[in-house]
């Protein structure tokens, strides 16, 4: 027996050593542990999150995407060979284009397009709302390819409308820079005319000196003129100042005629970016311009939904006209900055001439007629430069007029889809799936806080911060059994699992709490109903059969039941005997357990409290303890009076008793601080009524020790079996129990 309960005591320190393991968990392990113990909600939340998965896939109607492709180049013309056109940066160009295709001139040719199909996507009536919001157009993360594509609940219509919008973004895009085009070739064609008539002045000029003066050379011995090095020199600053002068003109002069259309203007603008940085807000433009459209699409929705009294729609056509006239003013400052630079390069040009002048004056106290030569020479050379100049631009405008928007290429053309974009079923189905999860754990975290009961062993050493001492398993008939059946189940039905149990809170009450003080051990609960007082009996039952002599002292003066569940006299007792200040130590009786006497209560008093607090009973308690190893005393629960605390004030060690699904947090909380604060030495808990369920929720129940009765972990058919040989057990224990009383008392 010392051997066995030394092995018990070892586990029990095992356990007690887990669960401070256990206090130190960190949140996440608990919360794990919670959900493995709900498992069976989780998987039934993901459950219907399945079913609602299949359902939307089954009643969602499928959407077809018609995709095209297409690859985008940045270019504009150019005024001449040294200063390329300049856009805007790639990524903003593109994303221009993207909004470009959106917008409500490429929409609407595209419907124009689609007029003779009857479009079911619309519903019959197609508008430009409604194509924008069937429409996406994305620009490529890692490159420059535009996808643009369009939902349908068919799939020829989304392939259609696609290539709709794509051929009508070409021919707009064509139109536009054909316009562009058109009105720069203008302007170089007339100053080609002029540079023409020029040269052929200045060669018959230069072929009438040469008639009159004959052949000049101002050359050195080596053969250098350096009259003409200097001449020269001048003549090309001379010629680049004319070139700029002839851009500032030529693009000042287009800007006149474009001013009647802002979109021109852009145009222009775009071209010269890199000419214009120094104009102040020339980045606001293209702002300026894609508000104005945007605006404009306001307008066309504005007019689909609303009358033209309705305010809405007035204050879009208001917003119209505010940035028109902002894109006005736009347009008066860049022809006004363009006036300011044809006035400098014209003033460039001037200062260079006078330079040239004066180098000539300087030329002709040395040779007038030589220096005359040489300028008509370098006048002539630099016509004919610019006019070869001019004549390339208008060449290369002129082909990028006639081919249109050569910068467009389509990739890919939008087919008919074979397959729905959407619903995916695999992706539906584990979102739907993964929302169930979500909210099976939700659920189990929101029910496990709003459920105040204590379901496990991590949560009263959490709550209470002291050891479980033990478990209790259900009683297979604690519904139907009597008082004595209940309380001596130790010494009826030795080999069950809940005798085994019983004795294994013995060895840990013996081995938790060695000093001297351990003699009177008190057995409370926090409220009625949670079984402190069958265990009172049959911890005292398993304390006696160890070979200690034992006393159970019947302290509950409210509703004593130690005195039917050991079948004792209880006329006369322990409140009795304090009231009339006799000698409670005469009124204790044997038992049928060896070595286990009882004091009962007796009758209930009036004034319990007062009773349990006098100096009566305080002395009697020390009599008591002076006399038995162990005095194991049943109280009222803590939380309803204040017995319980009065009694663990006097007593070596208080032991609290939780019912397994029924106990609280709070309840057990505010027990155990009342205890504490009276000085109570807790020893720990023994949770009752542990089921195989609870076991598996949380409080680890299971002893299995090989005997073959108590049949808590077989089937129900065996359990049934257990419980009817338990039954039977019982009632020959009570047999013999009753012809052991009647031969003492006709001693």
């Amino acid at each position: 027996m010392v051997e066995d309960e030394l092995t018990v005591s070892g586990s029990h320190r095992s356990a007690n050593s887990g669960a401070a393991a256990v206090r130190d968990m960190p949140p996440g392990e608990s919360y794990l542990a919670l959900f493995w113990r709900r498992r069976l909600h989780v998987a039934a939340f993901m459950a219907a999150g399945l079913v609602c998965g299949l359902i939307y896939i089954a009643k969602a109607t499928p959407i077809y995407r018609g995709t095209s492709r297409l690859y985008v180049q940045q270019s504009g013309p150019k005024l001449i060979a040294d200063m390329p056109g300049m856009m805007m940066g790639s990524q903003n160009y593109l994303n221009t284009q993207c909004e470009l295709l959106k917008s409500t001139p490429i929409l609407g040719m595209a419907l124009e397009q689609l007029a003779d199909t009857h479009l079911r996507t619309f519903g019959g009536e197609p508008n430009e709302a409604n194509l924008r919001l069937a429409m996406d157009v994305q620009l490529g993360r890692k490159d420059d390819i535009l996808s643009v594509s369009c939902d349908s609940p068919y799939p020829a219509e989304a392939a259609a409308i696609v290539n709709a919008v794509v051929d009508s973004f070409v021919t707009y895009q064509a139109r536009q820079k054909q316009s562009s085009a058109a009105e720069v070739l203008k302007i170089l064609r007339k100053e080609k005319e002029t540079c023409d008539k020029e040269l052929e002045a200045k060669l018959q000029e230069m072929l009438q000196f040469k008639k009159e003066n004959g052949s000049l050379s101002l050359q050195n011995d080596r053969g250098t003129n350096l009259f003409l090095d200097e001449v020269s020199r001048l003549m090309d600053a001379l010629i680049a100042a004319r070139l700029d002068a002839v851009d500032a003109r030529a693009t000042y002069e287009a800007a006149k005629v474009m001013m009647s259309d802002p979109s021109k203007i852009r145009q222009l603008s775009l071209s010269r970016r890199g000419k214009d940085t120094y104009v102040t807000g020339v980045d606001d433009t293209y702002r300026i311009y894609d508000d104005l459209r945007l605006a404009r699409q306001k307008v066309v929705e504005a007019r689909s939904r609303f009358s033209e009294d309705a305010p809405a729609y007035k204050a879009a056509v208001e917003k119209v006209t505010a940035i028109e006239k902002e894109c006005a003013e736009y347009a008066t400052d860049y022809l006004t900055m363009l006036e300011h630079e044809v006035v400098l390069d014209e003033k460039k040009q001037q200062e260079l001439e006078k330079s040239f002048e004066a180098q000539k004056q300087d030329a002709q106290d040395l040779n007038i007629k030589a220096a005359e030569f040489a300028v008509l020479e370098s006048g002539l050379k630099r016509l004919d430069r610019l006019a070869d100049i001019l004549e390339s631009r208008i060449k290369e405008i002129h082909v990028t007029e006639d081919s249109g928007a050569l910068n467009i290429s389509i990739l890919e053309v939008a087919k008919v889809p074979q397959l729905p974009d959407r619903p995916k079923k695999a992706k539906s189905v584990a979102v739907a799936m993964l929302l169930g999860l979500f909210a099976g754990l939700a659920f189990v975290m929101i029910s496990d806080m709003l459920d105040q009961r204590l379901r496990s062993l991590e949560e009263i050493t959490a709550v209470l911060d002291i050891p479980v001492l033990g478990y209790v398993p259900h009683l297979a008939l604690a519904t139907t059994a009597s008082p004595p059946q209940r309380g001596q189940l130790v010494r009826f039905d030795p080999q069950s699992d809940a005798a085994e149990a019983y004795r294994t809170v013995r060895t840990a009450v013996h081995f938790g709490a060695l000093d001297g003080k351990s003699r009177t051990i008190l057995i409370t609960s926090p409220l009625p109903g949670e079984g402190k007082s069958t265990l009172v009996s049959n911890l005292a039952i398993a304390i006696a059969q160890s070979g200690r002599k034992t006393l159970v002292l019947d302290a509950d003066f409210r509703r004593p039941t130690q005195h039917k569940i050991f079948q004792v006299t209880a006329s006369d007792g322990l409140a009795k005997q304090l009231e009339s200040g006799g000698d409670p130590l005469k009124l204790i009786q044997h038992t049928a357990v060896e070595n286990l006497d009882i004091l009962p209560c007796g009758p209930i008093p009036a004034n319990p409290s007062e009773m349990l607090n006098s100096d009566a009973f305080a002395a009697a308690l020390e009599d008591l303890s002076k006399r038995y190893e162990h005095v194991l005393i049943d109280s009222p629960p803590v939380i309803p009076v204040t017995d319980a605390r009065i009694l663990a004030a006097m007593c070596g060690v208080t032991v609290l008793v939780l019912r397994a699904e029924k106990s609280t947090r709070h309840a057990a909380r505010q027990a155990n601080e009342g205890l504490d604060s009276v000085g109570a030495k807790v020893l720990g808990v023994v949770v009752n009524d542990v089921t195989q369920r609870t076991g598996r929720s949380g409080y680890g129940y299971g002893y299995g020790y090989g005997y073959g009765y108590g049949g808590y972990s077989q089937t129900g058919q065996a359990r049934g079996r257990t419980g009817r040989r338990h039954g039977k057990r019982v009632e020959d224990s009570e047999g013999l129990a009753a012809t052991k009383r009647s031969s003492r008392e006709s001693e």
